[in-house]
């Protein structure tokens, strides 16, 4: 199956992409999908998506089919054409 994942805000910068599409097995979950983003290292995202125990950082923010927000720690089935999307916080005075 596979999975878009969009980049969004300080995220897409680092990317230098707004997206790739992520090929997985059947059956896979959020956490395989982030597993496999650390794997192959996808556009060098590592130190922004992962934290120094190599968790998903908690400091940033998914949203699944551009509609329900999703924790790391939730570890969601995915679909076939899921669109994840990753955002970092914006702050800002």
């Amino acid at each position: 199956m596979v999975v878009k994942v969009n980049f969004r805000t300080q995220v897409k910068a680092a990317a230098g992409v707004d997206s790739v599409k992520v090929e997985l097995p059947v059956d896979s979950t959020f956490n395989d999908l982030m597993t496999e983003i650390q794997n192959k290292s996808i556009h060098n995202l590592n130190s922004i998506l992962f934290d120094s125990e190599s968790k998903v950082s908690r400091s940033l923010l998914f949203t699944i089919n551009q509609s329900e927000q999703i924790r790391s720690e939730d570890n969601i089935g995915l679909n076939d054409g899921d669109i994840i999307s990753i955002f970092s916080p914006i702050s800002g005075g």
